[in-house]
């Protein structure tokens, strides 16, 4: 079973693997703030502030990562467009 998770993981693009690791690191960062706030309210709202960091990252990734497959990458020929045949009626 875990040989099958690692070969999916292997055939994902790697912006789908950056934006896992970035959703991973804004849950496990907002699970911390709420454990860290019921001992200190500090502590909390700073770990609460890397979280927004992350989450304006994760973002601005995402927008990156599109504008260069938009712009960068090479596009596939179009194929033409087959005209549809008309039946002759007499």
């Amino acid at each position: 079973m875990l040989k099958d998770i690692v070969a999916v993981w292997q055939t994902k693009s790697d912006l789908t693997k950056l934006q896992y690791a970035y959703c991973a690191v804004i849950v496990v960062t907002l699970v911390a703030g709420g454990l860290a706030g019921l001992l200190n309210q500090n502590v909390a709202w700073q770990i609460l502030s890397l979280t927004w960091i992350v989450t304006v990252t994760f973002f601005v990734n995402f927008v990156s990562f599109a504008l260069i497959h938009l712009y960068v990458t090479p596009k596939q020929p179009v194929k033409p467009a087959r005209r549809a045949q008309t039946i002759k009626r007499r």
